[in-house]
């Protein structure tokens, strides 16, 4: 229950400092800047990204395939994305990687 419960106050801590950083941003201003780019350096972008999600999810599967585990790159994948999500925004260190391994 206790480790509930730090976990709840460190999601909690982790939203209102996304909110406090976020109120401050001007949207107008990040669209203009989105549309600045190029598509197909966005694309890019976008295909690197998915990239590195594959490769680290398919180190993910390598690692619990050596721990008897057999789950399928679509389950890891988005084990991956998951704890990728969490380390963006939670403040502690290792977020994603406690994430993934509660999740999974």
């Amino acid at each position: 229950m206790r480790r509930i419960l730090s976990w709840a106050v460190r999601v909690v801590l982790s939203l209102v400092c996304l909110w406090l950083v976020l109120r401050q941003v001007d949207i107008a201003l990040v669209g203009e800047l989105i549309g600045r780019i190029g598509a197909l350096v966005l694309l890019a972008g976008c295909a690197l990204h998915l990239l590195i999600l594959l490769v680290c999810g398919w180190r993910w599967r390598r690692l619990m395939a050596g721990l008897g585990a057999s789950p399928s790159l679509g389950a890891v994948l988005g084990l991956t994305m998951i704890g990728t999500l969490l380390n963006l925004i939670l403040p502690f260190a290792m977020g994603g990687d406690a994430g993934r391994v509660l999740l999974g």
